[in-house]
């Protein structure tokens, strides 16, 4: 997370701290804005909590390789946060749209081409 902390992104959310809430694993500290799992459970409830956490991680997650799977681009988009931010949400809506029409990812039908390595 040291690395993390010297993110422009980090920089970035603990200035302009987000309306929502971000998600987080264990490996990141409990901010106000970041909700991070209790690294020992020690109630039902703090096990219910963790539990309900890591479902929805699971899913963003499961949202996430689907996206780029369908929109290669995503695995190497190098865009300032908020541009990434309407691009994510264009390919959501697109997604949504395809998923509605029952079109399917054609994983075999588009190879992406490979993303160009760019110096630090």
């Amino acid at each position: 997370f040291a690395s993390a902390r010297e993110s422009a992104l980090y920089r970035e959310l603990q200035t302009n701290r987000p309306a929502g809430i971000i998600l987080g694993d264990s490996s990141y500290p409990l901010l106000p804005w970041l909700m991070t799992p209790f690294l020992a459970a020690n109630t039902p409830e703090q096990a219910h909590f963790n539990t309900a956490h890591c479902k929805t991680r699971c899913a963003i997650e499961r949202l996430n390789g689907v996206l780029k799977r369908r929109y290669a681009c995503l695995n190497y988009l190098r865009v300032e946060p908020q541009g990434a931010c309407n691009i994510i949400l264009a390919f959501i809506v697109l997604h949504n749209i395809a998923t509605r029409r029952n079109v399917s990812l054609c994983d075999d039908v588009y190879d992406a081409p490979e993303p160009v390595e760019e110096p630090d």
